[in-house]
């Protein structure tokens, strides 16, 4: 999300750039971002500030911001404007997963299992229209929301950001791990194949669990 006369990408040459943390996923999502619009943030001196970014975006204290889909529409609704949208780009980025050691998963494999299987559930309960209003309603509770109806676009962000057949990506955790490493030298040892696991996942494909929970419809 850029300042209304910001439209393309080389306008952010010089900028300030806004993100809620450093070593967050929103200071990841910005490098990758400004990556897939050919820019680099030392080559093209953009200055990266960690802030509140949607107050410091109104009130101009930054030129740009990695926002989230709600604070998105807000602050489109107001003129500013969305130079890209990294969903609907297809960049490959792993963000939020499941995780735990290997040693752990071995001595547990019954609990892993439920768990995965647990997730997949709730996956195909989001994605079924027919939950629209339960899904709502618990995002609306767990969110301290002041009405159901304010859960909308939350709903909405769900469907959009989740993928059905939720699967680590290997070359989004390539991606995550290169960033993550300029912060941090330590992290340029890390192997992505060494972090992401499918076999549980595998297993419940080959068993037609993703058919079965998405009635037959996967």
């Amino acid at each position: 999300m850029t300042q209304p006369n910001l439209r393309k990408a080389e306008d952010l040459k010089g900028k300030r750039l806004g993100t809620a943390r450093f070593g967050g996923s929103s200071h990841i999502s910005a490098l990758i971002g400004l990556e897939h619009l050919g820019v680099d943030l030392k080559r093209d001196k953009i200055i990266l500030i960690q802030t509140g970014v949607d107050p410091e975006l109104e009130a101009k204290a930054i030129d740009a911001a990695m926002l989230q889909r709600v604070a998105t529409k807000v602050m489109t609704s107001k003129g500013f404007y969305a130079l890209l949208n990294m969903n609907q780009a297809k960049i490959p980025y792993q963000n939020t997963g499941l995780a735990m050691r290997r040693d752990f998963a071995a001595a547990n494999s019954t609990a892993v299992d439920g768990v995965c299987r647990a997730v997949i559930e709730a996956y195909g309960f989001i994605f079924n229209k027919e939950n629209k209003q339960a899904v709502k309603e618990s995002i609306a509770r767990n969110l301290r929301l002041p009405k159901v109806d304010a859960a909308e676009d939350f709903y909405q962000e769900a469907l959009e950001e989740l993928d059905r057949k939720p699967y680590p990506s290997l070359e989004g955790t390539r991606i995550v791990i290169k960033y993550v490493a300029e912060q941090n030298p330590k992290a340029a040892s890390i192997k992505a194949d060494d972090l992401v696991d499918t076999s549980w996942l595998k297993k419940l494909d080959g068993e037609g669990f993703f058919e079965k929970v998405y009635g037959g419809k996967f």
